[in-house]
């Protein structure tokens, strides 16, 4: 996976702008495909990156004329390192189950249903001669159930207690992280972080990220089974197309989408 992203990104620009994110004469932004935020003007901010999204899932959604035909092996690898993580995220969804205390095991998992979407995002943070004036991306927590990280080099950061702290990189693992559907559904007893990730002036970082986020028409809201008198609802219910919404409005100005959330 990691060999046809970075040939993905060798490709020369004119090629890489074919499938570009932007459209309407760049006066409207999409999340698919490939774009970087130096398009993204009206940010304050803007993340040190290059960066392709694609839809993999509900395939009624996937734009197959924005995925790139070039390297040939790309649509497939990318098919079959997908369905991995989808299995993954399976498996760890049903264990996080187990940690929250709810009482039907795949009450997590059986969220991403045939309606639910899922992102891969590939990213390319080159080298930056001023890394100590930008940010790889900004922080933020992200707006899934889960997100799965492989990256080929150091640069992601997680916040606790006030500090940042390096995520060790080991060769071939992935970074598996929960997302703010999964704090809101355990009623805050399981959290989701905030990271970042920061710029590199010694060599590139290249990171292939898979998204996996509830239907857009679902509600999201605690498990009835985690709210009681000794722990009240902290969350309210929302639903999941109108947190996403937020969720880029707080990229854009700083601040946690989930805040909006809270009681």
């Amino acid at each position: 996976m990691m060999n046809v992203t970075r040939d993905l990104f060798k490709l020369p620009l004119e090629e890489k702008q074919k499938y570009t994110n932007l459209v309407g004469g760049k006066k409207e932004y999409r999340l698919e495909s490939y774009g970087s935020d130096m398009d993204r003007s009206e940010w304050p901010v803007l993340d040190w990156r290059d960066q392709f999204y694609f839809i993999m899932e509900a395939e009624s959604q996937r734009l197959d004329d924005l995925w790139p035909t070039q390297p040939p092996s790309f649509r497939d690898v990318l098919h079959r390192y997908a369905g991995r993580c989808r299995e993954l995220a399976d498996g760890v969804l049903r264990e996080v189950a187990k940690v929250a205390g709810l009482r039907e095991e795949r009450y997590l998992a059986d969220m991403l249903d045939e309606k639910a979407v899922t992102y891969v995002g590939l990213n390319l943070y080159p080298r930056c001669p001023r890394p100590e004036k930008v940010l790889g991306v900004r922080p933020h927590s992200d707006g899934t159930m889960l997100t799965i990280l492989l990256a080929d080099a150091a640069g992601l950061q997680v916040l606790r207690d006030g500090e940042w702290y390096d995520v060790p990189v080991v060769p071939g693992a992935l970074v598996v992280n929960l997302g703010d559907t999964v704090e809101v559904m355990s009623n805050g007893l399981l959290t989701s972080p905030v990271h970042k990730v920061v710029a590199n002036g010694e060599r590139e970082r290249v990171s292939v990220a898979a998204f996996f986020t509830v239907d857009p028409e679902r509600e999201v809201e605690p498990a009835p089974e985690l709210v009681s008198d000794k722990r009240p609802r902290l969350y309210k219910k929302m639903k999941n197309s109108d947190y996403m919404r937020e969720l880029q409005d707080s990229l854009a100005r700083g601040g946690r989408a989930i805040d909006k959330v809270k009681l």
